[in-house]
């Protein structure tokens, strides 16, 4: 008796699993997402959402979420490409549409932060659909003096996160820790630093700033470089946070540039470059024959140099600097119509932007 066997050729569903991975780790989260789409064996390979991060799958993607006019009426996100020169829908979360949730701020890589109706913070990235809640805001201690006292019975969670809270951002490394900070605005227009894990029941006090420090909070970003929080106040100066021994700590700080023009009206935000760290002044001035309108006036770039003294930036070469409320990132090698450009793109309804060009 003789058996007989049938066999196949390999198609592109046996591409071994390290294979798959190896490809994987050189694109976006956004590629990989259609990469785990193909077949079963390679999102096998490539694991869930948590597998991407896992894997070392974690290249940042430089889109942005734009406006929704539609409010809750929507049940999709619209995301705009900035290297592609194109716009993504994608399904909703109810995050984005449920007036009960308040969207935040952003932090790296696509993580989106909500605050729901109870303060109660939560982290999610909209292309892998992850998410991770953390403690309610509520339970900040009470030596924390966020809340004015003349506010009394009047106070209310919406004016918390809209005069308060300035930013959540998340520092962990490895992301598997999730540990945030959040930056809030006291009373007498101070800096109150929190921290709180994802396994954390409330949230703790992090360390104060020197008694002659008085300001409030400009911008915040995370360096992966170094594992450290960045923070600029309204001063110009820069303090560095960094959480060891679980607890947060100020490591070092950076003194604003000679003659930093304090007493302008300016709003000021950081970025990395290739490692370093870009302090963008952008100048503003009011027309009270126009309603006291805001305008755009001017603006200046430093460069932290290796002595860490503030460089001022003439040219940004084969850079554009994009700047947002809630993220400012820089990208190289872009096409030749974006190169050495600012874009501010909050505050300007879309699709227009507003573009400065270096001269």
């Amino acid at each position: 008796m003789s058996c007989s066997s049938t066999s196949r050729s390999p198609g592109w569903a046996d591409l071994p699993s390290e294979i798959v991975v190896s490809i994987a780790k050189s694109l976006v989260v956004a590629e990989v997402i259609r990469l785990r789409a193909v077949c079963s064996s390679w999102a096998w390979a490539l694991g869930k959402s948590s597998g991407l991060r896992q894997n070392g799958l974690y290249n940042p993607f430089p889109w942005i979420l734009l406006p929704n006019y539609s409010l809750e009426d929507a049940d999709f996100c619209t995301f705009f490409s900035i290297t592609e020169d194109r716009f993504y829908r994608i399904p909703s979360l109810k995050q984005f549409t449920d007036h009960r949730y308040h969207l935040l701020s952003s932090s790296h890589h696509g993580w989106l932060v909500t605050i729901d109706n109870v303060l109660a913070p939560c982290f999610l990235n909209p292309l892998t659909r992850e998410m991770f809640h953390l403690p309610t805001l509520l339970t900040i201690p009470s030596r924390c003096s966020i809340f004015h006292s003349a506010l009394g019975a009047s106070y209310n969670k919406r004016m918390f996160y809209d005069q308060y809270l300035r930013k959540i951002i998340l520092i962990s490394t490895p992301l598997e820790e999730r540990i945030a900070v959040a930056f809030c605005r006291t009373h007498y227009h101070g800096i109150c630093m929190l921290f709180a894990g994802v396994e954390d029941e409330v949230w703790s006090i992090g360390p104060s700033l020197p008694l002659d420090l008085k300001c409030s909070l400009d911008d915040a970003k995370y360096n992966e470089g170094d594992d450290k929080l960045y923070a600029l106040t309204s001063s110009g100066d820069v303090f560095v946070l960094q959480f060891k021994n679980h607890t947060l700590e100020i490591v070092s700080m950076v003194c604003r540039p000679i003659g930093y023009e304090h007493y302008h009206m300016f709003l000021g935000y950081i970025s990395f470059s290739h490692g370093d760290l870009l302090l963008v002044n952008k100048y503003l001035r009011s027309y009270p024959s126009y309603n006291n309108a805001i305008k755009d006036t001017a603006f200046k770039i430093f460069r932290l140099d290796r002595v860490s003294c503030w460089a001022p930036v003439d040219d940004l070469g084969n850079e554009a600097l994009f700047i947002g409320p809630n993220n400012c990132f820089a990208l190289h090698d872009v096409e030749e119509r974006k190169k050495n450009k600012i874009f501010f793109i909050h505050g300007v309804p879309i699709p227009k932007h507003l573009c400065f060009e270096r001269k």
